[in-house]
């Protein structure tokens, strides 16, 4: 048990202090005009993943832990039929809200763009970040199933991916040339 927390709470912390651990290589790659778009950016897509995810993740830790009754009254082992059946509504649930305030926010990308992100292109790079709304949701309905199922080492597995993959996507993104210029950002200039 004490093993299971440890894994939980470093995989807490590195996901709390991501930020903090790869601000030497954003500033390092990034100018600070870019930095400023990148936090912003960063910041939105969080606002817009935790209103995707409609709270179902504390549903999900509430009724799929396998000690947990369905019906109610919390007490006796789950039934594993009826907790997947809500696992996949929640998923379903989520991933159509996800959907649905990603194509609002891609139709609506020209009227809002110039007035948060002045300076700077609504195609590609913004488009690019709002399609990672549609799976930042699910991800963190994912990591609640896994902790309410306490498969923590698949938590600190899937956790480091993650954090790996932001990182590492943050880095392709200017390695591919990523600028902001002018009035616009580009993918491509060097």
């Amino acid at each position: 048990m004490a093993g299971r927390s440890l894994i939980y709470a470093v995989a807490s912390i590195l996901q709390k202090l991501s930020s903090l651990i790869l601000l030497p290589i954003y500033t390092r790659l990034l100018t600070p005009e870019e930095y400023g778009y990148f936090n912003l950016i960063v910041t939105l897509l969080m606002l817009g993943g935790a209103i995707a995810a409609l709270g179902m993740e504390y549903a999900v830790v509430r009724f799929c832990h396998p000690s947990v009754n369905i019906k109610g009254n919390g007490e006796g082992s789950g039934d594993p039929r009826r907790q997947a059946k809500f696992y996949t509504a929640a998923y379903a649930s989520v991933l159509s809200a996800a959907v649905i305030l990603t194509i609002v926010l891609t139709l609506t990308g020209p009227l809002y763009a110039p007035l948060i992100f002045p300076n700077f292109d609504f195609y590609p790079v913004i488009l690019v970040a709002l399609a990672s709304l549609l799976f930042q949701p699910l991800t963190v309905v994912y990591l609640a199933l896994l902790q309410a199922r306490s498969m923590a080492k698949s938590y600190g597995i899937y956790s480091l991916a993650l954090f790996v993959c932001n990182g590492g996507l943050t880095v392709f993104s200017r390695a591919a040339g990523f600028r902001t210029s002018g009035n616009c950002a580009r993918i491509g200039d060097s």
